[in-house]
């Protein structure tokens, strides 16, 4: 025996089962978005996925898979130590694509002439599930040659999992994969929008084709990046047509775009898409608008640049405007992971630049009313974010406040609104150089709404909400 001076240390992992642990973890409506990614990452500039009856086919014409791309697939899971991890690409752990098996049995890749499988039986259907892939890619002369083709037969008999903890996968019938589709084209446009920026991509198409209901095309784009009020500001877009060309809806965003500096105490790898010069990182902060570039109402995703599908905090932002920055994810990439100075960073940074654009920029264009965006229509926070930002607002008095030099008007003021009003922000400081109050006048009836005649009674002192700010601001 060893004296513990000269003991050795090891490493061990039980790969498989590791393995299906982190497959039970998976869900099947990411799928296709970890197509989607991995296409990105391989700079496609269309892709095209199809659900038939046995089986779903994803093609992506961008760079074909390389020789570190093929030694990554031999390695069920993670990349970075014995192989390498891909190089400024948004997926980097080497788990997207086993997002695949929650559909079927085998992963089958084609790409310049080669094929190459992953399987849940490498020992054969008639025995224990057991994960495994090839060796190496073998030749294909039948192949695609350009970009790469993934293909997934559907699942045909269920599959047991009794190793470590215990994991059931059922066959797909039409309906699920009918179902599939359906969430798939409607949550497609949101999700994959946030990939399109100027300098980065400027077009990007995902085709959708259905084995009943025919093709989709869903064509991003995004216009110049623009300088307006200070701030680096672009619009993108998703259109949608059927496959005899007719519109079907079209999904708008405004974005900001902005840099900020690393903390010190950081040294994470920013990818190429977030990545900047001297120390520095892009964000983004982006809202829904109509064709008139009005904001609406909608969902706040955290994006990674591609939305988080979690619909809880680690997914959403709790607003109606979506952050998007160089996130920590969780191990399955369903949100970004509570976890992590970096990812409190971007919150707070884009928290910060949302203010400032609210102030300089949409409530001076479209008045107190746009304060709208900053509501949402899933919450998972229960109101906590909203009030965090308005919290905030009040301590960069950043609150759109009745004109002081028009209260002289009375009542009247209050009724009827004047068009060219400049709006001005508070609260402002007393003499003392405190913040003074900021008075929302309403009566407690259980929703609050500003109540005119309490604000022509209210003390001449202090600052009075706009009788524009939307109630739920309030």
């Amino acid at each position: 025996m060893k004296s513990p001076n000269n003991n050795e240390y090891i490493t061990r992992v039980d790969v498989n089962a590791t393995f299906w642990q982190y497959l039970g973890g998976l869900q099947e409506e990411e799928l296709i978005i970890e197509l989607i990614q991995n296409d990105l990452d391989a700079e496609a500039s269309m892709t095209t996925i199809e659900f038939h009856e046995d089986r779903l086919i994803c093609h992506g014409n961008g760079r074909t898979v390389d020789r570190k791309g093929w030694e990554r697939l031999t390695y069920l899971l993670g990349a970075g130590y014995e192989v390498d991890s891909k190089q400024d690409g948004i997926g980097v752990k080497n788990h997207g694509l086993k997002t695949c098996f929650r559909l079927g049995d085998v992963i089958i890749i084609r790409s310049n002439g080669l094929i190459f499988k992953q399987t849940l039986y490498r020992n054969g259907h008639e025995k224990s599930p057991h994960p495994g892939t090839y060796k190496e890619p073998l030749e294909d002369p039948g192949t695609h040659r350009d970009g790469t083709l993934i293909e997934i037969p559907y699942r045909s008999k269920t599959l047991i999992v009794s190793v470590g903890e215990s994991l059931e996968l059922h066959p797909h019938d039409k309906n699920s994969i009918d179902r599939l589709y359906a969430n798939t084209r409607n949550m497609l446009a949101e999700s994959v929008i946030g990939a399109i920026r100027p300098g980065i991509r400027r077009n990007y198409t995902v085709r959708l084709w259905h084995y009943k209901k025919g093709w989709l095309d869903f064509k991003f784009q995004c216009g110049p990046l623009l300088k307006i009020s200070g701030f680096k500001k672009f619009r993108r877009f998703c259109r949608v047509r059927d496959e005899e060309g007719k519109h079907a809806e079209t999904y708008a965003e405004d974005c900001i775009l902005f840099s900020s500096r690393m903390p010190a105490e950081l040294n994470h790898r920013i990818p190429k898409y977030y990545r900047s010069t001297g120390g520095f990182f892009f964000s983004e902060i982006s809202w829904p608008v109509n064709e008139k570039g009005q904001p609406l109402e909608g969902i706040g995703y955290k994006r990674y640049p591609l939305s988080y599908r979690e619909k809880t905090s680690t997914g959403r932002t709790g607003l109606g405007v979506s952050f998007s920055g160089p996130y920590f994810s969780d191990s399955g990439r369903h949100g970004a992971t509570g976890h992590s100075g970096l990812n409190d960073t971007i919150d707070e940074n884009c928290s910060q630049m949302l203010i400032a654009v609210l102030k300089r920029l949409l409530v001076p264009r479209f008045k107190p009313t746009v304060l709208k965006v900053l509501t949402t229509l899933e919450d998972p926070t229960d109101g906590v974010a909203l009030a965090g930002i308005a919290n905030q607002m009040i301590d960069l008095r950043s609150i759109p406040l009745a004109n002081p030099s028009q209260r002289d008007r009375g009542f009247r003021y209050f009724k009827l609104k004047s068009r060219g009003e400049r709006i001005k922000f508070g609260p402002r400081s007393n003499r003392q150089g405190a913040n003074r109050k900021v008075v929302i006048p309403s009566l407690n009836d259980g929703e609050t709404k500003f109540n005119r005649l309490l604000a022509f009674l209210s003390p001449q002192d202090e600052d009075i909400v706009h009788p524009d700010v939307p109630s739920k601001i309030l």
